[in-house]
C-alpha cells in the first residue's frame, strides 16, 4: 500500500522527518529507496494506523501554529 511504501522511506531515512513525522520532510534531503522486502515487513494494516496518526498529530501541530495568528485576527 502507499502507507506501506511511505513507513518504509521513513524507517529508511529516520534522519531525513523533523520530528519522525512523515509530513515533516526537511528540504533537500536525498531519500535512501527501500527494497521491496521492507516494504512488505510493515504490515498494511500497522501501516495505515501508524500513517494515520503522524496526520493526526501532524494536523494538530499545525492547528496549534495556527491559532495565534487566527486569534490575533479578531
Amino acid at each position: 500500500s502507499v502507507q506501506q511504501v511511505m513507513l518504509a522511506l521513513q524507517q529508511n531515512n529516520e534522519h531525513a522527518f523533523i520530528r519522525g513525522n512523515i509530513n515533516r520532510l526537511k528540504a533537500g534531503v536525498e531519500l535512501s529507496i527501500p527494497d521491496s522486502q521492507m516494504i512488505r515487513e510493515i504490515s498494511a494494516r500497522e501501516a495505515i494506523s501508524e500513517v494515520a496518526e503522524q496526520n493526526k498529530q501532524w494536523q494538530g501541530a499545525k492547528a496549534i501554529r495556527l491559532a495565534p495568528r487566527f486569534l490575533a485576527a479578531l
